[in-house]
């Protein structure tokens, strides 16, 4: 499964680099260890998307700790044609 996620230019950038190897997001869409986040840049004007970037889900953590309804999501370090 593929999900377009929208995402602060800040938060992208942290993840293109692997500073940022999870994303925390409320489970709205069931996400799945082997799903394709396709992250979509949004802009503090919001007035357009200027760059897009995928990873696969590696891991879901939805237990202990977390607010009802939200999960960590382990991020792929690197994602290629290949890897979809």
């Amino acid at each position: 499964m593929k999900h377009a996620i929208k995402i602060k230019t800040e938060y992208l950038q942290r993840i293109i680099s692997k500073e940022k190897t999870f994303e925390v997001r409320l489970n709205d869409r069931d996400y799945q260890v082997g799903d394709i986040l396709h992250f979509e840049e949004i802009r503090e004007d919001d007035l357009c998307k200027d760059y897009s970037h995928r990873r696969k889900i590696t891991y879901v953590h939805n237990g202990l700790g977390m607010k009802e309804g939200y999960v960590v999501l382990g991020l792929s370090c690197n994602i290629t044609d290949e890897n979809l």
